[in-house]
């Protein structure tokens, strides 16, 4: 890590990531080993040792002593792909080793782990609208009936309820304009409708440039990113860059928004998604008639 951290070869981003899974993680294990003793039970260890302290968290979060409770609520089980992802962490460095000669094989590439499993996203059908609030009221009723529970606002209980279908859940066209309706005055209103009708990526959305954006002819560059790296933002090309365009219908109606007044600071060269925008006519729900992706 050092190595790389000196020579600047990767990203910043992958260089934290990979210090973090060290210190976390495979350090506790691996920093006790010779280079040239660590083989496919020694890794295999690191994931021993992975899921011992998810039992841990598990147990802890099911305790009767409260101060045991909230220590478990801010501690995180590591999933499936965040352990694939450790295990290519390990690999990197042996790999690197190899490359020097220190090491003659990556004894990470014979672990063998579990698939992570990719969510299925489901829409928010009636149903199932109509099943998670029953289910929610229910269990909004119990937490405030357990008087070992400190006092949660109904927004903390519904974060923490697991009692979403998947968890990655889609909004109808229909759902999605109420957001943007009840959205309308917030000073973030022209980055939700942008997204919403474009599909950017949050941090492609954050990182439009008033350079890349011509609203005579209703065509945005997508070509930089916002993203935070060690706690704080960063500034790097988009992961697919790519320009965007509407209908001349469906630009006209874009909310009008004029370039903001210039500030003694790096966002007066961005888009205006905190800018307020003067005119704003109730929108059509997405994926319908102009407003269909190009």
């Amino acid at each position: 890590m050092k190595r790389h951290r000196r020579l600047n070869d990767i990203r910043k981003s992958a260089l934290i990531g990979y210090i973090s899974h060290h210190d976390r993680h495979s350090g506790e294990i691996l920093d006790h080993v010779r280079l040239d003793r660590i083989f496919a039970p020694t890794v295999e260890r690191v994931f021993t040792r992975i899921e011992e302290k998810n039992a841990e968290i598990l147990a802890a979060g099911q305790s009767d002593d409260l101060s045991v409770r909230k220590w478990a609520r801010t501690k995180r089980v590591t999933g499936p792909a965040t352990k694939r992802r450790i295990k290519a962490s390990i690999s990197t460095v042996l790999a690197d080793a190899m490359r020097e000669r220190l090491v003659s094989f990556d004894a990470a590439a014979l672990v063998s782990l579990a698939p992570a499993k990719k969510s299925t996203g489901l829409v928010w059908t009636k149903a199932r609208v109509q099943a998670f609030n029953d289910a929610f009221a229910e269990h909004l009723q119990a937490v405030k009936a357990d008087r070992r529970s400190r006092r949660y606002k109904a927004v903390e209980v519904w974060s923490k309820s697991g009692l979403r279908p998947s968890p990655v859940m889609v909004w109808t066209p229909a759902q999605l304009s109420a957001f943007l309706d009840h959205a309308i005055t917030d000073r973030l209103y022209a980055l939700f409708h942008l997204i919403a009708f474009r599909g950017l990526r949050r941090g492609e959305a954050c990182g439009a440039r008033w350079v890349d954006l011509d609203l005579d002819e209703g065509w945005l560059a997508v070509a930089k990113q916002l993203t935070i790296v060690d706690s704080e933002i960063a500034e790097g090309g988009s992961a697919c860059p790519r320009p965007t365009t509407t209908t001349g219908a469906s630009w006209r109606s874009w909310p009008t928004c004029s370039p903001p007044r210039p500030r003694a600071t790096a966002r007066s060269t961005r888009v205006p998604v905190a800018d307020a925008c003067p005119q704003r006519a109730r929108h059509p729900a997405p994926g319908r008639g102009a407003w269909k992706r190009s």
